[in-house]
């Protein structure tokens, strides 16, 4: 079979199942297995496939044909011109979508070193996009997902490894989230502490820091405090606390106090914190990744005493 007859073949086989665009997916999944473009497949019609690439491709056109998305099946799709792991547990980057981020773009090179949060990252796609495009912002990925929270850490990873700037994240979903939980409790009578998380230790830092510290960089190590004194009171093991502590890692974010901080100072102001209750801290935790610890009904904010916190800190 030559490579016009897999095409032609394939073709008609997604199209006598109803698929949308038919010819693009077969010729998406033939570049896939022959590892050529579509230049090179137009321009060389008459090569013969040999019968393993012939098998794969047929394989894959099958999964096709029964519904999965070809870009599940290609593990990969580009958006914004870069390169993003996809597959089940995250929504697929669209190309509309890329008018939403066009637009993000433009907003936030007005603003002056604007701080950016993508809940449900997803792919972590129009976070890593917002994060190269405007290099004076700092971009954070919270994802709720654990499968999806695997695919941003190998995008981050893979943005890295070419050399782009990128950090994290915002996806199509960030409103939506922030929007459904401000809504189920506009008064902050409990679960919009949740969108607290990580600001204990972080907000007092970056005030401590006398603002050195980017709010950004301030809320990463609170995040790191958070995750730490989650793993020792049970909240996430300690390998998801390392996932987590890598992730702002590798998005060259700080995970350790800096050395002119006056950790005393910090700890004392860790007090004016909006979570404090009758003097006492409270601290939202995640509970592993992908959900939120709670503590009661409408409690979702622990007691902690000084000390635990504390200690900590010192390690940090």
């Amino acid at each position: 079979m030559t490579v016009s007859e897999l095409l032609r073949t394939g073709t008609e086989k997604l199209k006598s199942v109803g698929i949308d665009d038919a010819e693009f997916d077969a010729r998406c999944l033939a570049e896939y297995v022959l590892n050529f473009d579509s230049f090179y497949l137009r321009l060389n019609g008459y090569v013969k496939v040999c019968e393993a690439d012939i098998e794969t491709y047929f394989d894959l056109l099958n999964r096709r044909i029964n519904g999965e998305p070809l870009q599940y099946i290609l593990g990969e799709w580009e958006f914004m011109g870069l390169p993003f792991k996809v597959g089940r547990g995250v929504l697929i980057p669209r190309p509309e979508t890329e008018i939403l981020v066009e637009f993000a773009i433009d907003f936030l090179k007005k603003k002056n070193a604007p701080v950016v949060f993508d809940l449900c990252s997803g792919s972590g796609c129009i976070a890593i996009s917002v994060a190269k495009f405007c290099s004076d912002a700092t971009v954070y990925a919270v994802e709720k997902f654990d499968i999806a929270f695997e695919y941003l850490e190998k995008n981050i990873e893979k943005i890295l490894e070419n050399d782009h700037d990128a950090c994290e994240y915002i996806s199509e979903h960030n409103c939506a989230v922030k929007y459904k939980v401000v809504m189920q409790d506009e008064r902050e009578s409990g679960l919009r502490e949740i969108l607290n998380l990580g600001h204990t230790v972080g907000r007092a830092i970056e005030t401590v820091s006398d603002y050195k510290l980017l709010h950004g960089e301030a809320l990463s190590i609170g995040m790191t405090a958070q995750v730490k004194l989650g793993e020792k009171l049970g909240f996430i093991t300690s390998e998801n606390a390392q996932r987590v502590i890598d992730l702002y890692k590798h998005a060259k974010l700080p995970t350790e106090i800096p050395d002119y901080i006056d950790k005393t100072a910090l700890v004392k102001k860790l007090y004016t914190d909006k979570k404090v209750r009758d003097g006492k801290l409270r601290f939202v935790f995640q509970k592993e990744i992908g959900d939120v610890m709670q503590f009661g009904e409408n409690n979702f904010a622990k007691e902690i005493a000084e000390n635990e916190i504390a200690e900590i800190i010192k390690d940090m």
